[in-house]
């Protein structure tokens, strides 16, 4: 699922005012940890990296797609584009 970069903010300052406001005693009584414990500070913050920094294998993927492209002698300039513009995103989001 692709999530715009407001998508992603408005999730990053959940996580972020979850973990300044509700301690961790208190989170597992909100209604979204029911059936599984809720996240630590530690594990917040891991989780707030990952969503700011896609992991490495989707880069080298994003990379790879685009070299492809520009190698193959019938790519158009804007089948260059274009694929450029998805490893973008790829990489650093939308």
């Amino acid at each position: 699922m692709k999530l715009t970069e407001r998508q992603l903010a408005a999730i990053l300052a959940g996580l972020r005012l979850l973990q300044k406001t509700v301690p961790l005693k208190d989170r597992k009584n909100l209604e979204h940890f029911n059936d599984c414990a809720p996240l630590n500070d530690t594990e917040i913050d891991k989780l707030c990296e990952t969503i700011n920094h896609p992991p490495v294998s989707t880069v080298l993927e994003a990379l790879k797609m685009l070299c492809n492209v520009c190698t193959h002698p019938q790519s158009t300039k804007a089948q260059m584009r274009q694929i450029a513009e998805e490893a973008r995103t790829a990489i650093i989001g939308s």
